[in-house]
Formats: C-alpha cells, structure tokens, sequence
C-alpha cells in the first residue's frame, strides 16, 4: 500500500489469500479514502502478493515494484496515476524479489527501494 498524498487516497494492489488450501493470488487495484474502500482497477500488473509501493510526490505517481506472481518473483515495474497502471522498463532494474521496502526520498525526490528475498 502506498498514500497518495495528492489525491489524498491509500492505494492497494494485489495480496492473496490462502484459505482452505486454496492459495489465490490477487491482481485488483483499490483506494480507500478514509471512509470506504473502492475497487479502482482489474487491470495492471499481473495478480502478486508480496510487491512493493511508495508515493512518487515529484510524479504525482504511486510506483510498484516486483513481488511473487504465479510464475514467481518479479522485478517490473508499473505506475499507478490514480485511473490506470502503466507498466515502465527503466534501463536499468533491480533484480527480481519479494518482501522488500519501498519509500519516497523527498531530499533527493526519488523513490528508494531497499532489501527484500531474491
């Protein structure tokens, strides 16, 4: 999850769900904005848990990043401009990886990604 100070909304994407042995992975978009919670998007990344997201406040942008899909861990990147996620292909990438941070450097106006599983 990640907040969206401009607009003011938390952004959620993906998560599972592992019930009566039934793993499922989620791939949906939601905003909650402090009173309830709103399905954005169906469409964007591929369904994944674990991912990472911080808030781009130089793009007005919310930046996800990697994660485990069903074909296991990623390292794409896509942004979220609050209607539509679009899918980035820096030159350069971290590796693919789960459980990692990511958090917004307003000194240097950048996001930062640290650790995670690779």
């Amino acid at each position: 999850m990640a907040y969206d100070a401009v607009r003011h909304v938390v952004v959620l994407f993906g998560g599972d769900n592992a019930n009566d042995n039934a793993f499922v992975r989620y791939g949906d978009t939601w905003e909650w904005d402090g009173a309830a919670w709103v399905m954005r998007s169906t469409t964007g990344p591929s369904a994944r848990n674990l991912a990472a997201m911080a808030y781009d406040a130089a793009h007005a942008k919310t930046i996800l990043f990697g994660g485990f899909s069903n074909s296991g861990k990623q390292s794409d990147t896509w942004v979220w401009d609050g209607t539509n996620w679009q899918q980035r292909f820096p030159a350069s990438s971290p590796s693919p990886r789960a459980y990692h941070g990511m958090a917004y450097d307003s000194a240097r106006g950048r996001v930062v990604l640290f650790g995670g599983n690779i």
